[in-house]
């Protein structure tokens, strides 16, 4: 009877242990979805305000910031394939004095630095 017991016990655990790591699992792929989204962008002389709403419209990202902001009025030329998100980003940003931060739902604050 007590060897059941034990059998069954292991059992029970092996399957919570399951459980709980196909949660990690799960839990992780969903918040790299976000970061690995990829667009594809050509632009020249273009508002980086009208860049970011074209982003939102090829992504499941939209953006917040201040519409008094200067930076956003510069114009800017790229042109990129597939290329990620953030590395889209990181390049828009560059010596302009903006910064970014993004949420687990998509949501990207732009802010001075």
């Amino acid at each position: 009877m007590r060897n059941g017991y034990i059998v069954h016990f292991r059992f029970i655990i092996r399957m919570k242990l399951t459980l709980i790591m196909s949660a990690f699992v799960v839990m992780n792929v969903s918040a790299n979805v976000y970061s690995q989204q990829k667009v594809s962008l050509d632009v020249q002389k273009t508002k980086l305000s009208r860049v970011l709403k074209m982003i939102e419209e090829k992504s499941d990202y939209y953006f917040v910031y201040g519409s008094s902001n200067d930076n956003l009025n510069k114009e800017v030329s790229m042109q990129v394939e597939n290329g990620r998100v953030t590395d889209i980003l990181a390049k828009l940003f560059n010596k302009t004095g903006l910064t970014y931060s993004i949420s687990n739902e998509g949501l990207v604050v732009v802010s001075q630095q």
